[in-house]
């Protein structure tokens, strides 16, 4: 190892020893704030829980990360196990079990396998939000590749077959005007790459297919200008949630992620209604 390697890997120990110790201050800050107010949730004051809905890799665990930074503040991440299995959320049961054991004003949930029951958690507790983030299918498509998805095709086949225990949430209590796309646009030689990019035009779909464009409750975000624009964004997002905001918490947002790779070879169909959904997304983040 030359000596530039060394130093470079001696930084980049010490940046993750800082982000762990940040960390752990912030959740021992956390948990002694908890504690002082318990008495006072324990009047009567209810918690608002915010749910945290979109397709993998589509920024959603910065978004997560950055609503974990306020004290008032409780973050289920996906591989919390009170709530999750596999990424899973374990049941409707013990969503509301673990929403009822929780102090904090504020309770951030991922949805992310949960997609078709958005409108459905929304009715679980009064005074829900819920933050729906897309990304540009391109670089989603990419992130898949990257992160080992190459399955796609056998699932959404799968879907198309009916076979729901094979293809599981992916298929999972779909509307029917979904399902009819899908069959419209697959075909059993369908590569992983445009299975992955029709998987994110049907799960980005059920935005509009659960008339969620008109629900106050919930705000649709764009990846691309969160970023691009932090200052602003974070800030509509914290006071669609009624949470303080400080720039603090975004310092180390950046836009790097941001087209790193060629855009992918998506069969024109797909990429065709992916630019549209794109399109349609964007206006109604645009709307404030």
């Amino acid at each position: 190892m030359s000596r530039s390697q060394e130093i470079h890997r001696g930084k980049s120990l010490v940046r993750r020893l800082k982000r762990k110790f940040a960390l752990a201050l912030l959740l021992a800050r956390k948990k002694v704030y908890r504690l002082s107010i318990a008495v006072v949730r324990r009047s009567g004051a209810a918690s608002r829980v915010v749910y945290v809905a979109g397709v993998q890799r589509s920024g959603t665990n910065m978004l997560m990360h950055i609503l974990d930074q306020p004290l008032v503040t409780e973050v289920f991440h996906e591989r919390n196990p009170d709530l999750y299995d596999g990424y899973q959320m374990r049941s409707r049961e013990v969503l509301r079990s673990v929403i009822g054991r929780c102090s904090a004003q504020f309770i951030v949930v991922k949805t992310l396998c949960e997609l078709q029951y958005v409108r459905e958690f929304l009715d679980e507790f009064p005074g829900c939000r819920c933050i729906w983030l897309f990304r540009n299918h391109a670089d989603v498509v990419n992130s898949h590749i990257a992160h080992g998805w190459y399955k796609m095709p056998y699932f959404i086949g799968e879907i198309i077959a009916g076979r729901l225990d094979n293809s599981g949430w992916r298929g999972s209590d779909l509307p029917p005007a979904i399902l009819d796309t899908i069959r419209d646009l697959y075909h059993p030689d369908i590569d992983n790459v445009s299975a992955c990019a029709l998987f994110w035009y049907y799960r980005n779909m059920l935005y509009f297919a659960l008339d969620l464009d008109h629900e106050e409750r919930v705000l649709v975000v764009s990846y691309e200008q969160l970023v691009a624009d932090k200052a602003q964004q974070f800030q509509h997002i914290f006071d669609f949630v009624g949470i303080d905001y400080d720039p603090k918490y975004v310092a180390n947002v950046h836009g790097r992620s941001l087209s790193k790779k060629s855009p992918p070879v998506i069969e024109p169909r797909i990429r065709d209604v992916c630019m549209e959904l794109e399109r349609r997304l964007l206006k109604n983040a645009n709307l404030w």
